[in-house]
């Protein structure tokens, strides 16, 4: 690794076992926001950024739109992954099983489930099925209504999924929405987007990376993924072609040794580096970070 990142501040985010941070920009009246899940309730936390006071943010309990939509609640809600789109949606990831929940700007209203296939492929439905704790860990929405979505291990993955009929059409830097598009979900309040294709960690990354545990999009337009168990940041390689099925990444920054279980990933458009990880109790859970540049 070329550099290791530095602690600038440390906080307390009220959320037990936080497995996904994503920022939300200003819009709709509201200011910037960053927005935490955890994978242990069905809570969403919301606070203004720059984080100054984690106690003040806003604790959502979306249970009861989980529920009245039909689906499951178990106390551990396998929450992993969440993203916005300029609309201020909030998209949140399940692992198990594979579901996308769609939430509007105020958290009010479960608009889409997006249930997660990947039964057109064989092989990738025996990876899944063979452990379900090493699944979906971080989504990104695509501007052309695909879902860009990271697998843990057994294999590391990263995996695109889009409705019937649609095409992989892997991945550029103008693909992302990084907050500022619209998300263009089907008209359907339900609609099962199937895998199109997937790409194997290939190259130094799979020397070096060993689990994948968030993604995001940084301020140059370019995919970070987040490793906890090599404790380290990685930059994709700019773009990915759908007939590829390895990926490599060309720059990797490490994390202070004690940012244990890191789970969540933001970069802000100034490079600062919010990090999220996974306590039993929620306390020292949200780390600020500089040393990250293009």
């Amino acid at each position: 690794m070329t550099a290791e990142l530095e602690v600038v501040r440390v906080w307390d985010l009220d959320l037990r076992e936080v497995s996904g941070i994503c920022e939300r920009p200003a819009g709709h009246g509201r200011p910037r926001q960053l927005l935490a899940v955890g994978d242990q309730s069905h809570h969403v936390l919301v606070g203004d950024l720059p984080v100054a006071n984690p106690a003040r943010f806003e604790r959502r309990d979306l249970q009861p739109l989980v529920a009245g939509a039909g689906l499951r609640t178990p106390e551990s809600s396998q929450w992993e992954g969440i993203d916005v789109d300029a609309t201020g949606r909030v998209f949140v990831l399940r692992e198990v099983p594979g579901t996308v929940l769609v939430f509007d700007q105020a958290l009010e209203i479960l608009l889409h489930v997006f249930p997660l296939t990947v039964e057109d492929d064989p092989a990738e439905l025996e990876a899944w099925e063979a452990d379900q704790n090493a699944l979906g860990e971080g989504v990104l929405l695509l501007r052309n209504g695909h879902l860009f979505v990271v697998k843990e291990d057994k294999p590391r993955q990263l995996l695109e999924f889009g409705l019937l009929g649609a095409r992989a059409e892997g991945l550029r830097e103008d693909l992302p929405i990084a907050h500022a598009g619209e998300f263009p979900t089907p008209e359907a309040s339900r609609a099962t987007f199937r895998l199109l294709t997937a790409w194997d960690l290939g190259g130094a990354a799979a020397e070096r990376i060993g689990d994948l545990s968030d993604v995001t999009v940084g301020p140059d337009g370019r995919i970070y993924v987040l490793s906890d168990e090599s404790r380290c940041i990685a930059r994709l390689q700019p773009t990915l072609d759908p007939e590829d099925r390895l990926i490599d990444v060309d720059r990797m920054w490490g994390l202070p040794e004690r940012l244990h279980q890191p789970e969540g990933l933001v970069i802000t458009a100034d490079w600062e580096v919010l990090v999220a990880v996974d306590h039993d109790e929620p306390r020292q859970n949200l780390f600020l970070l500089r040393g990250l540049d293009a």
